[in-house]
């Protein structure tokens, strides 16, 4: 099947723009990135989903080429947000994929809007735990966006590549240059900051939909790497003895990224679940 063509496009949702791309046909499928991120980190996977589905992945209010508005930032605003962008696009129901926080959004979405909620996927998803890596907790302390400020330059740049300090595999590393540089930007890093407050703080995830998995009739799939730092694949194997109708993968050799690290099999795997006639999968 041919690759399709994906394009920019923009959205006024609540009188503030939102960017997205989007392309294929089909039934509507929305990505929501992680913190921090943008739409751009989905391009390994939107490619292959576009050829079955009507693809949609946003920069999030206060992330990529969005606004970014002095307004909420907790899970349940940003998922109204993605409720409104829905209604600005035409789109009655999508089946969301979302990735760390952009997971914890579409579980938000769950809750909030359950009839606007296809199949979900969630790939190292925010909200089913406390556990949280300390850096990220760390930064949530008052004074950090003056660090962080202090640390995004090119010179302390190039001194933590020379200590070895971030690294990492050679498909994260434009990603993550390109969340750095964006950091650096005053606008970038007060949204990004009240996203993090939002969620979490120095003990660790604050923002939860543990109590409401039981109540989750969406067709559910967990991806998780076995190696994640970030937010531990012990959450996706708790989450998934709630859920009704859920199943986990964890990827080997994976961290915190799984569509960065590992693109062909997460696309592969969202192929699978989200054209299955059943779910989860009858097991032999």
């Amino acid at each position: 099947m041919p690759e399709q063509i994906l394009q920019e496009a923009e959205a006024s949702v609540l009188g503030h723009r939102m960017a997205y791309v989007t392309g294929g046909s089909g039934d509507p499928l929305v990505f929501l990135h992680g913190l921090g991120h943008a739409s751009l980190a989905w391009n390994g996977v939107l490619p292959v989903l576009a050829r079955h589905f009507r693809v949609f992945a946003l920069d999030m209010f206060g992330c990529g080429d969005s606004d970014k508005p002095r307004i909420d930032y907790s899970l349940w605003a940003m998922a109204t947000y993605v409720r409104y962008f829905l209604d600005a696009v035409g789109i009655e129901r999508a089946h969301l994929v979302g990735h760390s926080l952009g997971g914890g959004v579409a579980l938000h979405m769950c809750i909030q809007y359950p009839e606007r909620v296809g199949r979900v996927a969630l790939l190292s998803s925010g909200g089913l735990g406390r556990e949280l890596r300390m850096l990220l907790r760390a930064t949530t302390l008052p004074g950090s966006s003056l660090v962080l400020a202090g640390m995004l330059t090119s010179r302390w740049d190039r001194l933590w590549e020379r200590l070895g300090w971030v690294r990492s595999r050679e498909a994260l590393y434009p990603e993550k240059r390109r969340m750095r540089a964006l950091l650096a930007r005053p606008d970038h890093r007060w949204a990004f900051l009240r996203m993090l407050r939002g969620v979490s703080n120095i003990t660790g995830q604050t923002a939860s939909a543990v109590q409401h998995l039981g109540m989750f009739a969406q067709p559910m799939l967990l991806i998780w790497g076995a190696r994640d730092r970030t937010i531990p694949a012990l959450h996706g194997q708790r989450a998934v003895r709630q859920l009704k109708r859920a199943h986990l993968e964890i990827l080997p050799d994976c961290g915190h990224y799984p569509h960065l690290e590992q693109p062909a099999a997460v696309a592969k795997l969202l192929e699978q679940f989200l054209l299955a006639p059943e779910w989860p999968p009858a097991r032999l």
